[in-house]
């Protein structure tokens, strides 16, 4: 659940995530998100749509120190 924004921001997302490795995903930016949603967002709405990229890399930096614990 959530905002038109963020909803159709984590579903491009998922979708241009799909095959790629962690090396590549740490790689995405703000400006390839606002690219995918291809329209004008607000200044207001900018953390609506930036929140599945904040989710991604945060769950990565979880994942990394998981792993590092684990060696």
């Amino acid at each position: 659940h959530g905002c038109a924004i963020s909803v159709a921001s984590a579903s491009m997302l998922s979708e241009e995530i799909k095959g790629k490795n962690i090396d590549e995903l740490k790689k995405l930016t703000k400006e390839k998100i606002l690219e995918l949603l291809g329209i004008p967002i607000s200044p207001v709405r900018l953390k609506c749509a930036l929140l599945s990229l904040d989710t991604l890399k945060n769950s990565i930096l979880i994942f990394e120190k998981y792993v590092n614990k684990q060696v």
